[in-house]
């Protein structure tokens, strides 16, 4: 949110975001660069912690998620999974950042979704995907259309060139 009113104030002229919800839509532009797949965050020795998991078995699990007011767009695809799967999630904790999400679970306070990570290795974590389709979060980049000039039309393409790297 916060970057979103930055886009709205001209403080930024791009952010890398998750998709921007109303009512900014109507006056920011965004484009889809990638989708970050959802992983399942849990300890090293969880019964579950061999492969990907169907998130219906974590049905009975307590929930340590990152507060919606600091990601709403994930905090809400994990609650949409979790409906979807005939289950609202047992939620234990709300920190306010990815990392003491992952300290949380570290300690036994329950179990995460998150966007795709690409190490916890050593944590005593693991990470295992989402088995559902649909178990992803877009990354997105927005931009105020009034503010586009030949820099920022620039940036934007090599952004658009290196997706792959976000």
């Amino acid at each position: 949110m916060d970057q979103t009113q930055a886009l709205l104030e001209g403080a930024i002229d791009v952010a890398f975001t998750r998709r921007v919800a109303e009512p900014f839509a109507r006056e920011l532009r965004s484009e889809i660069l990638r989708h970050h797949r959802l992983d399942a965050v849990l300890p090293k020795n969880h019964k579950l912690a061999k492969a990907a998991v169907d998130i219906r078995a974590l049905s009975s699990e307590r929930f340590v998620l990152c507060a919606r007011e600091t990601a709403p767009a994930v905090f809400d695809k994990i609650i949409e999974l979790c409906s979807e799967a005939g289950f609202s999630p047992q939620i234990a904790a709300l920190p306010m950042v990815r990392s003491s999400a992952l300290m949380l679970v570290q300690a036994g306070e329950g179990v995460s979704i998150v966007p795709e990570l690409h190490d916890v290795m050593g944590s005593g974590l693991k990470l295992c995907p989402l088995k559902s389709k649909d178990a992803f979060v877009e990354l997105v980049m927005a931009w105020s259309p009034r503010r586009v000039g030949p820099i920022m039309e620039a940036f934007m393409g090599l952004a658009r060139e290196n997706k792959s790297y976000l």
